[in-house]
C-alpha cells in the first residue's frame, strides 16, 4: 500500500475516533474549534495548492473565526456561520477555481454526498478494487432477481395467510431477541457517530471530479457583453425597434413609479421621521410589521424590474442616458425607503425592545443597502447579473460572520430591561432566551416583576442548566456558560 494511502486511512480513523471522543453526549463548545481545526489542517495540508485560493483561505477564516465565538459566547447565529463556513470552505477546496458562493455550496453538498465512495476508491487499490467489483457484480445478479420474487411472493403468503403471518412474526420476534442479546454491550449510536465522523473526514479529504458549476461559472462574466446580431437586414431592423419599445417601456414604468415612491416618501418623511407621536392605543405591531413587509417586497419587486430591464442590450441603447438617470433616482428613492423601514423598526424597538425579528429587520435592511449600492454600480457600469449576485452572496456571508461576533441574548436583556417602556417588556420573551442569560434574569428580577409562577419557571431553568453542565466536560465547555454557571453558584433566587 502507498505511503499517502497509509495516511489518509491514518487521518480517517484518527478523524473518526476523534469526532466520537469529542461530540459523544456532549454539546457543542470548544469541542467544535478543535474539531473545525482539524478539519482545515488535513484540507489544507493534503490539497496544498488550495492555499493559493482566496476564497478557501476567506472560508477557513470565516470556519476559525465562528467556531472561536461558539467557544466564546455560544450563540446559534455562531454556530450557523461556522457551519455554513464549513460548507463553503470544502466546496471551494473541492473546486479552487470557483469564486461564486452560490456555487460552492452545492458543490461541497455533492462532494458530501460522494464522501462514502470516495473511502471505498481511494484507500482500495485500483487492480484489487475492480476485481471486487466485478466479482460482487456477478454475485448481485445471480442473487438479486430470486430475492426480489422471493420479497413479493413473501409479502403476499403473509397477508393471505394468517397462520403463516403469526408464524412470521414469531420467527422475526425470536431474531429480535437474539440481536438484542449480541449487541446489548455495544452501543449503536457510537458506532453510527464514528461512521459519522469517517464521512465528515472522507468529506475534507477526498476530492471529486465535480466541475458541473465551475464550468457555468467560467460561462458568466461580470461585464455585459453587447449580443451581435448575426442574420438579414430587417431582422436586425426588428430586433432595434424591440429595442426600441422595450426602452420606452423601461422609461415609462419607471418614470411613472418614480413619481408615486416620491409621494410616498415626501409623506414617510413628514409623518414617520420628523412628526411620528405613540400613544398607547395605535396599534404598532400592526403598523410596523405590515408597513415593513410591503415596503421591503416593494424594494425588492424595484430591483428585480431594474435588473429585468438592464439584463442584456439595452444597456448598450444610444438613448440609455436618460434612463440610466430615472434608474438612479429610484435606486435613491428607494435608499429613501430602507431608512423608512428603519425608522419604523426604531420606533418598535424604542417602545418593545430588541427582538431576533428586530434585529434581523436591521441585518436585513444593511444587506439591502449595499445591494442598492452595488445595482447602482450595476447600471452605470453595464455589470452583469452574475456580477451582482456574486458581490452580494459574499456581503451576506461577511454580515452573518459579523453577526456571530455578538452576544445578541445578553445585549438583547440589558437593552430591554434598561431602555425600554417598562409594561410593555415582553418577559415571557426573556425567559425563553438562552442560559448563559439566566444570571441576568435573576439579577432583574424585581425590575421584571416576576411572578410566582415564572420564579419557579426559572428556578426550574437554573436546575436544569446545572445538571446538564454537570453531566457534561470540558469538550462542551464555553465561556459564556462557564461565565453563567460561576455567576449562579454566588445568586440565590
Amino acid at each position: 500500500m502507498k505511503k499517502n494511502q497509509m495516511k489518509k486511512i491514518a487521518t480517517l480513523l484518527m478523524g473518526g475516533v476523534g469526532f466520537n471522543v469529542l461530540f459523544w453526549s456532549e454539546n457543542l463548545g470548544v469541542n467544535l474549534l478543535l474539531f473545525s481545526l482539524f478539519l482545515i489542517g488535513i484540507g489544507l495540508a493534503f490539497h496544498r495548492e488550495s492555499i493559493k485560493s482566496k476564497p478557501v483561505l476567506i472560508s477557513a477564516s470565516g470556519v476559525i473565526i465562528t467556531a472561536l465565538m461558539v467557544a466564546y459566547h455560544n450563540s446559534f447565529m455562531a454556530k450557523f456561520t461556522c457551519m455554513t463556513s464549513i460548507v463553503l470552505f470544502v466546496g471551494f477546496l473541492n473546486q479552487m477555481e470557483l469564486k461564486a458562493i452560490f456555487h460552492a455550496i452545492p458543490t461541497s453538498i455533492w462532494n458530501l454526498g460522494m464522501a462514502p465512495a470516495g473511502i471505498w476508491e481511494n484507500l482500495m487499490p485500483t487492480s484489487k478494487r475492480e476485481v471486487i467489483n466485478k466479482k460482487y457484480l456477478r454475485t448481485l445478479k445471480i442473487v438479486i432477481i430470486p430475492i426480489l420474487f422471493f420479497m413479493l411472493f413473501y409479502v403476499i403468503f403473509l397477508f393471505s395467510n394468517p397462520v403463516f403471518d403469526k408464524y412470521s412474526s414469531q420467527f422475526w420476534e425470536t431474531i429480535g431477541i437474539w440481536i438484542q442479546g449480541v449487541f446489548e454491550n455495544i452501543s449503536l449510536g457510537w458506532i453510527f457517530m464514528f461512521i459519522l465522523g469517517l464521512c465528515i473526514v472522507a468529506w475534507v479529504l477526498f476530492k471529486f471530479d465535480l466541475n458541473y458549476f465551475l464550468k457555468i461559472e467560467q460561462g458568466r462574466h461580470n461585464d455585459i457583453t453587447r449580443a451581435v446580431i448575426k442574420t438579414k437586414r430587417t431582422r436586425i431592423f426588428f430586433k432595434n425597434l424591440d429595442l426600441k419599445n422595450e426602452y420606452r417601456a423601461a422609461l415609462y414604468l419607471i418614470a411613472s413609479i418614480n413619481a408615486l415612491l416620491l409621494l410616498i416618501n415626501v409623506i414617510d418623511i413628514s409623518s414617520l421621521w420628523f412628526n411620528f407621536e405613540y400613544d398607547d392605543s395605535m396599534n404598532l405591531s400592526k403598523f410596523v410589521h405590515e408597513g415593513t413587509y410591503l415596503l421591503i417586497f416593494s424594494i425588492l419587486l424595484s430591483i428585480g424590474i431594474l435588473l429585468y430591464f438592464f439584463r442584456k442590450n439595452l444597456n448598450f441603447y444610444f438613448k440609455k442616458k436618460t434612463l440610466n438617470v430615472l434608474a438612479t433616482i429610484w435606486i435613491f428613492q428607494n435608499l429613501i425607503l430602507v431608512i423608512s423601514v428603519g425608522v419604523r423598526n426604531y420606533h418598535y424597538i424604542y417602545n418593545y425592545g430588541l427582538a431576533y425579528k428586530r434585529i434581523g429587520v436591521i441585518i436585513f435592511l444593511i444587506a439591502t443597502i449595499v445591494g442598492l449600492i452595488t445595482l447602482f454600480i450595476k447600471i452605470n457600469k453595464r455589470k452583469s447579473s452574475y456580477f451582482l449576485i456574486l458581490v452580494n452572496s459574499w456581503h451576506v456571508y461577511f454580515l452573518l460572520i459579523v453577526m456571530s461576533l455578538v452576544n445578541w441574548d445578553s445585549i438583547i436583556i440589558n437593552h430591554n430591561i434598561n431602555h425600554s417602556n417598562k409594561k410593555n417588556i415582553d418577559v415571557e420573551f426573556l425567559m425563553s432566551l438562552s442560559d448563559k442569560t439566566l444570571p441576568l434574569l435573576i439579577e432583574k428580577q424585581d425590575e421584571l416583576n416576576l411572578n410566582r409562577e415564572e420564579l419557579q419557571i426559572l428556578d426550574y431553568r437554573v436546575t436544569k442548566f446545572k445538571r446538564r453542565k454537570k453531566n457534561t466536560t470540558w469538550r462542551s465547555w464555553n465561556y459564556a456558560e462557564q461565565k453563567a454557571l460561576k455567576k449562579l453558584n454566588t445568586l440565590e433566587l
